[in-house]
């Protein structure tokens, strides 16, 4: 029983694989932003409470937090459109199918 759903459920792991994929890039870049925000926010207080609060060390927190949200959000556009991409094909290839079993 147990094999039985394991095989089965390696099986349903792949139905809809284009749309996981879309679902996973836009996790990753939501949690890229978020880890870049908290980042960001962390250099700036720590940096505040060892050496007093500087304007450059204010300036670099805002950029990891802007720079990495950034790098985030479009490093997930290769693995979104990549997902965008097989549920196109997938969809092609079922309208192909459906019509050569029509003729």
């Amino acid at each position: 029983m147990f094999i039985k759903s394991l095989f089965l459920g390696g099986l349903l792991m792949y139905k809809n694989i284009g749309q996981k994929m879309e679902i996973l890039a836009k996790i990753i870049a939501w949690i890229g932003i978020a880890g870049s925000v908290v980042l960001g926010i962390l250099y700036i207080t720590s940096s505040a409470e060892s050496w007093g609060l500087f304007a450059t060390d204010v300036a670099l927190g805002i950029l990891i937090i802007i720079g990495g949200s950034l790098i985030s959000w479009i490093s997930s556009w290769t693995l979104y459109g990549f997902g965008v991409l097989i549920t196109k094909v997938s969809e092609i290839a079922a309208n192909t199918a459906k019509k050569e079993s029509d003729t």
